[in-house]
Formats: C-alpha cells, structure tokens, sequence
C-alpha cells in the first residue's frame, strides 16, 4: 500500500461507541485522550477463538490462539490491563 493508504488503515474510520472505534478490518481501542491505545483483529469459530492486537506506544505485538470458542479472551483482558 501506499503510504496514503497504510496511514488510512490504520486509522479509526467509524464510531462504535466511547472506546471504540472500526477501520478497515480492524477494531480501535482508544485512551481517554482519543488516541489509539492499540488495534486489533480477533475471530471466533467452531473450537477456535484468537486474537491479533498491537500496542503502538510500546511496540508490543500480542497474538492469542486457543482451541476453545471462549479461550482466548481471558488472556487478552489481562494482557490488556498491564499495558
């Protein structure tokens, strides 16, 4: 992608509600400033969940895999609380 492009893609497009925000295929996770918190992708299916998410100010990639629908999310919620 350009870097036009890129810079779109990586920013929040559509209002969710006061914390979230949708781009194009990603979920926005904002601070209380409005600035990006992290940005992730995440899925459920028949024996799978995971997650994809990106901390920008620090870097951190995190990616959460599990064979259970429910299994990947309490993992992340803690994660998420440290960062």
């Amino acid at each position: 992608l350009s870097k036009e492009y890129t810079d779109e893609f990586f920013t929040p497009q559509v209002d969710y509600d006061d914390d979230i925000k949708y781009g194009f295929g990603l979920e926005f996770d904002l601070d209380d400033n409005g600035t990006v918190r992290s940005y992730y992708k995440d899925g459920v299916n028949a024996g799978a969940s995971g997650i994809l998410r990106h901390y920008p100010k620090s870097g951190l990639d995190v990616v959460v895999l599990s064979n259970a629908e429910e299994g990947a999310w309490d993992l992340v919620v803690e994660l998420d609380a440290q960062f």
